[in-house]
């Protein structure tokens, strides 16, 4: 019943990716139309971004615009021109304390405290972009303190910042 399509495709470290915003829409649109077609009762999640970074990751297409707005912005447009609804949720991963030194939790918990001023950024450019943006669903798919490998991960401090997180979403 649910299906993502694409994982991180905004972060250089998946194979083909970086894309641009309408490299990835051009492809989730062809996926999802094609899906729906065999099965209109599935939800179809995308972008399935690396980052809650809504307002700051680029589009790459080199006009200001962020990778989040401008894959709304052209799903949208496309659900307006289709009559079609091709997006039922926006999927994300959240992984909010980065580190150059050695991870604290301390500054772990402050940085997942960071998610909800990020989720209003979300709902706002779905509301911008997006016709009856109150009946998609937000999905955050993977989520963890960080992705700094560390004993951090594994201690209670990761726990409290989980329950952090869900109680963002």
């Amino acid at each position: 019943k649910f299906w993502e399509i694409g994982n991180e495709m905004d972060g250089g470290w998946e194979d083909g990716g970086p894309v641009t915003a309408r490299q990835y829409v051009t492809k989730y649109l062809a996926y999802a139309r094609a899906m729906k077609q065999v099965d209109p009762s599935i939800l179809v999640f995308g972008p399935v971004m690396s980052t809650s970074e809504f307002a700051t990751e680029a589009s790459y297409q080199l006009d200001g615009t962020t990778w989040t707005e401008e894959v709304l912005r052209l799903i949208g447009e496309a659900e307006v021109k289709d009559g079609a609804r091709y997006l039922d949720g926006f999927d994300f991963h959240a992984y909010p304390y980065w580190t150059e030194g050695r991870p604290n939790a301390v500054n772990g918990l402050t940085a997942v405290r960071n998610l909800a001023p990020r989720m209003d950024t979300l709902v706002a450019m779905m509301g911008r972009r997006l016709q009856d943006p109150g009946s998609r669903l937000i999905n955050m798919s993977e989520l963890n303190m960080s992705v700094v490998s560390s004993n951090l991960l594994v201690r209670a401090e990761n726990a409290v910042a989980t329950a952090l997180s869900l109680a963002q979403l």
